[in-house]
């Protein structure tokens, strides 16, 4: 009877867990489909500068944009980003803007990689910072 009741309350223990982190991951789905409004691509390369376009459609103006060429055959996700940037090894291809306002925009990469995929990192306008991968994928970061 006691083994019964010490099994029942590591089970409720980590179904309140699970709960907890649904409850959170609920929360955060509006945040991620607004994010999910900056796209980012590559127009053409002008004077040795590959020229982009940055389209903000998320409701609001996003902060701390960065913008990485990456080389890659498969989905870039946050965690595998470092592997393609090696400590030493050649510098990325990237853009930053402080500020981006609501709309359309344009830049251009600096760096000597040419990476054919883009992704980008940037907060929001309450201070969440969102990874979005080549594939459209959105990541909060920090989860």
């Amino acid at each position: 009877m006691a083994s019964d009741n010490s099994s029942l309350k590591k089970k409720n223990s980590r179904l309140a867990k699970e709960n907890q982190a649904l409850k959170q991951a609920n929360q955060d789905l509006p945040a991620a489909s607004a994010a999910a409004g900056l796209n980012v691509w590559e127009t053409e390369e002008k004077s040795g500068k590959f020229q982009l376009k940055i389209d903000n459609q998320t409701g609001q103006a996003v902060s701390d944009l960065l913008v990485l060429a990456v080389a890659a055959n498969g989905r870039i996700t946050l965690n595998s980003l470092p592997s393609y940037f090696p400590v030493g090894g050649v510098k990325p291809r990237y853009f930053y803007r402080k500020k981006v306002a609501i709309g359309g925009t344009e830049g251009s990469l600096t760096g000597a990689y040419a990476g054919s995929d883009m992704v980008c990192l940037f907060a929001d306008a309450s201070g969440v910072y969102w990874f979005k991968g080549n594939r459209g994928q959105i990541e909060k970061v920090g989860s």
